[in-house]
């Protein structure tokens, strides 16, 4: 054991190197470091290293210099983050195989770092923030959750079966995030996340809503997206304050009727169901801007009932019909900005120069009444055409997924974007 603190050294003299080799512990606190001193790495033997009341405001790769370290105190220093996504701030966590315990207390963090299976001291920082992603993750360690009680944003990817009851002590919380998860059930304790805003699990095997839900006073934006067991959102009908439901990909064959207290809903999507109607209640939405429903059964839908506050509706891979009035009925919504739709279309595509249309795939029928000139402009998406002063072309995007055209010989050849 060798105690440097109060030291106005910065680096590890020669001796200690030369001398003991065998060092296990060594103690340098409440001196005037600002990162980890040159000369440790020699130090391999290392197990506990206490570089406590420094100023050190980085953890980098000369971290990895102690294979053999189980007690870490970097505590009271000026580490604002330690992730090791981050290359200006990486801890290589395969090198602290045997840490257990890492103290990290009275730092500047904002975000709960990720440190494998260390047990973390995090007290005396104002965390607000856990955002593990890319990690294996089986289970949200309680301990932590103890020592966050200002967390706000929760977001997590892994193998996590389930939400620990401590969880929902996080009273400030108010954006959670589940990726990947193998969670079936989650715990009927919701009502004790009174600020909860948004609230995502996706990717995962959830099979029901817990009653709970419904008590959220707050709660605007709900994503449930590739939970392919969930069978039942009828609960949904009681949440009355969302702003946006996402439930792509989840095999619905049918949405009940669970939209007629949802007045400030304008976002909804369901792509990639097995969806061939929608409720009575849908057609209720004074405010729905959004609609997303490609990929589904869909043969037909009412489209004079449609709510005329959408700016942008999506229905690609259906197989319902689209003729001359039914086009006539998209147009003449009021605020519409975006139509994506395919079908056998025979129509005048260029009647709406006020409305981007987007008609997927290929070989309908379209005729041009309208000259056009189309100036391609390349977006992430692929081509755009703006229609001005000459006939209608096509082209192709030779780089991207998405082939882009407008008529052209009476044919639309490929994918059209009209503005």
């Amino acid at each position: 054991k060798l105690d440097m603190s109060y030291s106005l050294l910065v680096d590890l003299p020669y001796f200690v190197n030369k001398s003991l080799p065998e060092l296990k512990e060594l103690i340098w606190s409440n001196s005037s470091l600002n990162y980890v001193p040159k000369g440790l790495n020699s130090l391999s033997g290392l197990m506990s290293l206490d570089l406590s009341n420094n100023k050190i405001d980085i953890v980098d790769q000369s971290w990895s210099y102690f294979p053999n370290l189980v007690l870490l105190n970097i505590s009271n220093n000026l580490i604002k983050n330690v992730s090791i996504m981050e290359s200006q701030t990486t801890i290589n966590i395969d090198l602290f195989s045997n840490i257990s315990v890492i103290d990290l207390s009275n730092c500047q963090l904002t975000k709960v770092p990720y440190l494998g299976k260390s047990k973390v001291i995090l007290l005396g920082n104002q965390i607000i923030s856990w955002e593990w992603l890319g990690h294996i993750i089986t289970e949200i360690p309680v301990d932590i959750i103890y020592q966050v009680p200002d967390l706000e944003k929760f977001t997590i990817t892994g193998s996590i079966t389930y939400l620990p009851k401590e969880f929902f002590n996080l009273r400030k919380i108010n954006d959670i995030i589940i990726i990947m998860s193998n969670i079936v059930e989650l715990p009927d304790l919701f009502y004790k996340l009174t600020n909860l805003i948004k609230f995502e699990i996706y990717g995962g095997s959830l099979t029901k809503f817990p009653p709970s839900l419904t008590t959220l006073p707050n709660l605007k934006y709900l994503q449930f997206y590739g939970n392919k067991n969930l069978s039942d959102i009828s609960i949904l009908q009681n949440v009355t304050s969302l702003v946006s439901i996402v439930g792509n990909s989840c095999n619905f064959d049918t949405i009940p009727d669970i939209f007629a207290n949802m007045k400030n809903l304008t976002k909804l999507e369901l792509s990639d169901n097995r969806i061939s109607s929608l409720p009575p209640s849908f057609y209720t939405l004074e405010k729905l801007r959004i609609l997303k429903l490609d990929g589904n059964k869909f043969n037909y839908l009412p489209l004079s009932q449609l709510p005329k506050s959408l700016i942008s509706i999506t229905i690609i891979n259906n197989p319902i019909n689209i003729d001359l009035n039914s086009w006539k009925m998209l147009t003449s919504l009021p605020n519409i900005q975006l139509i994506t739709l395919s079908s056998n279309i025979n129509l005048d595509l260029c009647m709406s120069p006020t409305i981007w249309v987007t008609i997927v795939p290929l070989n309908s029928s379209c005729s041009c009444s309208r000259e056009a000139d189309c100036k391609l402009v390349r977006n992430g998406y692929g081509l755009r055409c703006d229609v001005e002063n000459m006939k209608c072309c096509w082209s192709t995007s030779s780089d991207s997924f998405l082939h882009v055209g407008m008529c052209y010989e009476d044919i639309v050849r490929d994918t059209l974007i009209i503005y």
